[in-house]
This record gives structure tokens, C-alpha cells and sequence, in this order.
């Protein structure tokens, strides 16, 4: 395992990737919202605006910091062992809203969109959902994430993922690469690309004291 330094978060889990690296996952604390809003009515992100991270619980407030506020800085998309999806959006989404635990997103100029299940979740009207199939749902865990280089030590991806209840992979959220410019092109490391991981670090985990920088050697795989 590679060396870290005291004062940065350390991983929640380590795991050993089929390709020879690692991926290090950094657990957020899905702490569920303190606004009692109705479930049973839609709620928009007009509502959302100047609301705390509290208020909002943790999951709706991080994918609200990606989709909303760094829209034009992530890729998105399951990514799985052979598959990865990697999705851009060219304008903030015309619709970010909430309801009966729904998140709703729809790329502009539509109709496509995602549904995320990212909270309490029971059904509308008299189509009640079995609390079981709820949770299965619901996603249970989510997790800020890099891949290291085991050899090296060195850091290549850096990213969100969330699964539901059953274990199963529902996103993955690519954050900005020091490698790779916004064309997923080869660059001399830009260390500043690296300050969105950072400020979710800081704001979702509390920590305080930045990871070091990672060596300044090429990438093998950005993915």
C-alpha cells in the first residue's frame, strides 16, 4: 500500500483493481436532510437555492455541486468492467429536482435525463413501494474515489460513485484529471485541475489538509 500523509482523510476501503491498481474510496456520510420538505410534491431547484448541505442531506447536495454548479467540469455514467460511459453535458440541465426520493436531471435541450433514487423513497398515492424494494432502491453508499498506480503510487483517476442498496453501481462521476485537458487531451500535469477534488474533500469529508500532490510522472490510463 502506498505511503500517506497523516493529516490528509484516509481511505474508507482500498481495492485491488484487475489491471494491477488500486482504487481508494473515501465513504461520504450520507446524513439525510434537516428541511422537511413534502416528499409527495416536486421539488425544484429554484426551492434548493441557498439551501445548506445539512438542509439538503448529502447525497442531493453533492449532485447538486456537480450537475448544477461544475456542470462543464465532470463526466458521467455508469463504469463498469467492460463498459464505461462517459457523458457531457454542453449547458447547465434545464431540470434538477427531487420527488418521493427521485433526483431528476434532463440535458438541455432534452428529453433525455436520468432518475436517481437519493433519498426517502415510499411510492406516490396508492402506489406504495414495499420498504424492501425501497431500500434496494435507494442509494446506500457513496463515495469520492482514485485509482492509483501500484507500482508508482501515483494517482490517475479521480471521481464520485454511488451504488444502491443492492450493492449495484448507479453513477460515476468523473471529476477534472491534472493529465488530461477538457478534450481528454495529454498536458503537462496541471495541478490545478485538481481543486474540485479538493473542495469536495474539504466540504463532504472536513478535511482540512489537502493530499500531496501526486508524482510528477506521466499517467498510464486516465480511466
Amino acid at each position: 500500500m502506498c505511503a500517506r500523509v497523516s493529516e490528509t482523510i484516509p481511505p474508507t476501503e482500498v481495492v485491488d483493481d484487475p489491471s494491477g491498481g488500486q482504487t481508494e474510496y473515501y465513504d461520504l456520510p450520507l446524513s439525510p436532510p434537516t428541511w422537511a420538505f413534502p416528499t409527495g410534491k416536486v421539488l425544484r431547484l429554484e426551492a434548493m437555492e441557498g439551501r445548506t448541505s445539512e438542509e439538503l442531506g448529502v447525497l442531493l447536495s453533492v449532485l447538486k455541486e456537480l450537475f448544477v454548479n461544475h456542470w462543464d467540469k465532470i463526466r458521467f455514467g455508469p463504469c463498469i468492467e467492460g463498459a464505461v460511459y462517459e457523458l457531457e453535458l454542453r449547458e447547465r440541465p434545464t431540470q434538477f429536482s427531487l420527488l418521493d426520493g427521485y433526483l431528476t436531471v434532463v440535458f438541455p435541450p432534452g428529453p433525455a435525463h436520468f432518475h436517481l433514487c437519493v433519498s426517502t423513497h415510499q411510492g406516490l398515492g396508492r402506489n406504495r413501494t414495499p420498504e424492501a424494494l425501497a431500500k434496494v432502491r435507494q442509494c446506500a453508499r457513496a463515495s469520492l474515489y482514485r485509482s492509483v498506480d501500484r507500482g508508482t503510487c501515483t494517482p490517475r483517476s479521480w471521481g464520485l460513485r454511488l451504488w444502491n442498496g443492492a450493492g449495484e453501481q448507479m453513477l460515476t462521476a468523473f471529476l477534472p484529471s491534472p493529465y488530461l485537458d477538457d478534450n481528454l487531451k495529454r498536458i503537462k500535469p496541471d495541478w490545478s485541475r485538481l481543486s474540485l477534488w479538493n473542495a469536495l474533500r474539504a466540504k463532504y469529508l472536513g478535511e482540512t489538509v489537502p493530499q500531496p500532490l501526486p508524482a510528477d510522472v506521466p499517467s498510464a490510463d486516465h480511466r
